[in-house]
């Protein structure tokens, strides 16, 4: 998967890949590193990245995460959220979690069409279920969980592509 960060003041292109062992590789810059991380808690992960230990926790104050790696702060922008139509307005309805929990139902499939406000997954989180929405008309690309996967407050559950509604053009 892609991403397009801003840390601090730099915009670096990120290309995230699962390998079969649970380790991602990411590469940057035509260079890649191994990771490999786990969730200490809601905010706080050990990494390890081509070896080398990282303690980080993280921050989100909406739109930007404030990160601390080994006591270092970064200011990180995940732009890649942000996706435009061809009509030019800017999309930035990625569908997350509010909280931490697990997916009870999927109920779209990969390749569907869906309408802004259409429900799209339910999910349980302290003993209740919340349905997530379409933010916008989409394309459904990819489907990132299953049912009965545990997922993070702000996890990204599905790759979408806006598509323009008629009479918007």
């Amino acid at each position: 998967m892609k991403y397009q960060w801003k840390i601090n003041e730099s915009e670096i292109d990120v290309d995230f890949e699962k390998n079969a062992d649970g380790e991602y590789t990411a590469t940057i810059d035509d260079t890649a590193y191994t990771v490999w991380s786990h969730r200490m808690g809601p905010n706080h992960l050990y990494a390890e990245i081509n070896g080398q230990s990282y303690n980080i926790a993280i921050g989100n104050d909406g739109t930007t995460k404030h990160v601390s790696i080994n006591g270092i702060p970064y200011k990180v922008e995940d732009r890649s959220l942000r996706r435009r139509s061809s009509g030019g307005d800017q999309h930035t309805g990625d569908i997350t979690p509010p909280m931490p929990g697990s997916i009870v139902r999927i109920l779209v499939e990969e390749g569907d069409t869906v309408t802004s406000g259409q429900e799209m997954i339910v999910l349980s989180a302290m003993k209740m279920e919340t349905t997530l929405y379409a933010p916008f008309n989409a394309t459904v690309d990819k489907i990132l969980v299953a049912e009965g996967d545990q997922v993070n407050a702000g996890q990204q559950l599905f790759e979408l592509t806006p598509i323009e509604a008629e009479g918007d053009a």
